[in-house]
């Protein structure tokens, strides 16, 4: 057993001593020493509220998940799509902004239900499902959270890491050529004191890098495009196909799948009740990705230009 785990299982028994004595002790009358006495302990057993997150540094957390692949992958996806494009990302969106704030309503209830979950916010996925259904689907939990991580980790190293190869490459105007194989361990050791941080309320300075980051690429993106005057070719509207249906909802759903962290974003809050307007601030702070595949789409298909 870890230490986290070692230093839960002396709280608890604690806590429950807490609650015990403050359960015994008088309701009416003058406040009894046992009782202020308890309610010190108390304090100090669950965690404190007024340092955790805002709602403003929630939502920063949730645009930094998203990152630059919307502005760069996304639009395209959406345009093989045709006039269905639009349509299916906002049904998609809908759907990942309902789930999660449901997700955020259980964590909730299950605070007023069981205070000790708290204890457990570490994990609070896992934390979840033992609470209703038992420690075999905590450890399920735990597992399918891993692979998922891990799986949506994978493309954005690789995509970093030929980045960082081709930044190589065209500076030294095609005569420095380091394969992205060692950019990719390169960044995970880079990336490895990041990881030991611990929570969101630990990287408030890691996710506003990150979202002035994602700004500053959007709106080099949008000058770079306005300024752009070549007459294009106009093209047909894609015809609808399944294919290209398949390919824009596997896009959009694993760039804008939120549910892996939100909830460690949740229990890091000042109040907790308020995630769904963190979520829907999110999800409307990258509407950028929107409005690069319409001004792509107009200059595709219907002939215009941005003047």
């Amino acid at each position: 057993m870890g230490p986290e785990q070692n230093s839960q299982n002396e709280t608890i028994p604690l806590l429950i001593d807490v609650l015990q004595t403050r359960a015994a002790s008088p309701r009416r009358g003058r406040s009894s020493p046992a009782k202020h006495e308890s309610a010190g302990c108390l304090g100090e057993v669950l965690p404190q509220q007024g340092s955790g997150l805002s709602v403003v540094f929630a939502t920063l957390c949730i645009v930094d998940l998203f990152g630059v692949f919307p502005i760069i992958a996304l639009p395209r996806a959406i345009i093989n799509c045709g006039w269905i494009g639009i349509p299916l990302a906002l049904a998609v969106f809908s759907v990942q902004i309902y789930t999660a704030r449901l997700l955020g309503r259980c964590w909730v209830m299950a605070e007023r239900i069981n205070p000790l979950i708290m204890l457990k916010s570490r994990y609070p996925y896992a934390a979840l499902a033992e609470e209703a259904l038992g420690l075999k689907a905590s450890r399920l939990v735990s597992f399918l959270l891993d692979i998922t991580v891990f799986g949506a980790s994978i493309p954005n190293l690789l995509v970093a890491s030929q980045n960082l190869q081709l930044i190589g490459l065209k500076m030294s105007h095609w005569n420095f050529e380091f394969s992205f194989c060692y950019w990719l361990v390169l960044v995970g050791i880079v990336l490895c004191p990041v990881m030991w941080l611990g929570s969101p309320k630990d990287m408030k300075w890691l996710a506003g890098t990150s979202v002035f980051t994602v700004a500053s690429v959007g709106v080099l993106t949008w000058v770079t495009m306005i300024t752009d005057i070549r007459d294009l070719d106009t093209q047909p509207v894609p015809q609808l196909s399944w294919e290209a249906i398949a390919v824009a909802y596997g896009v959009i759903a694993f760039q804008f799948d939120i549910h892996p962290m939100i909830l460690t974003v949740q229990v890091d809050m000042e109040r907790k009740n308020e995630l769904g307007k963190a979520i829907t601030c999110g999800f409307l702070g990258n509407l950028n990705p929107f409005s690069l595949q319409y001004h792509q789409f107009r200059r595709l298909y219907c002939g215009l230009t941005p003047r």
